[in-house]
């Protein structure tokens, strides 16, 4: 006599606490270490905005190539860190086809520029971004105000002369 049981509620249970403690792994890197998050975010969005087109522009001149590799290789390892685990997954797959790219094929690396000033980089980071958003968003909104009442806070207080600390 043979029992068969039906596990598939088990699995997609484990399935899903596996993923919660991926959220709140990356989570709680993003709260604890907000400051060097926040200008990581800036420093990426400079780097898509303003680098990406130039190197793009000049992609095949001098060591352009590298440092478009080189930054996507960083960007990768500093967001695994921080475990925006999708994101480093898009910037792997960027780093799998640069890897595979030959500089000496004009057509392939015409594909590649054209494929890729296409793309918008910003958006390898937007599925974590949303879980982050969803999560701590009021963290992060919080803090921009709490500086800005502060900073507030210390302009009134110069301005009577006051010092509650005498």
């Amino acid at each position: 006599m043979v029992i068969l049981t039906d596990i598939t509620d088990k699995v997609i249970l484990e399935k899903n606490l596996l993923e919660e403690q991926r959220v709140l792994n990356m989570i709680v890197q993003v709260v604890s270490n907000h400051v060097p998050f926040s200008t990581l975010l800036l420093d990426y969005k400079n780097f898509c905005t303003q680098d990406v087109p130039f190197m793009m522009s000049a992609f095949t001149q001098g060591d352009t190539f590298h440092r478009f590799y080189r930054n996507v290789h960083n960007y990768k390892g500093i967001f695994s860190q921080y475990g925006m685990l999708e994101t480093a997954k898009q910037f792997d797959t960027l780093e799998k086809v640069l890897s595979k790219l030959s500089m000496d094929d004009q057509n392939q690396v015409d594909t590649f520029i054209k494929n890729h000033t296409q793309v918008n980089m910003l958006n390898y980071i937007e599925h974590d971004m949303e879980i982050i958003n969803q999560s701590i968003g009021t963290f992060f909104n919080r803090q921009k105000s709490f500086r800005n009442l502060r900073r507030r806070y210390q302009q009134i207080i110069k301005h009577l002369g006051y010092n509650p600390f005498t």
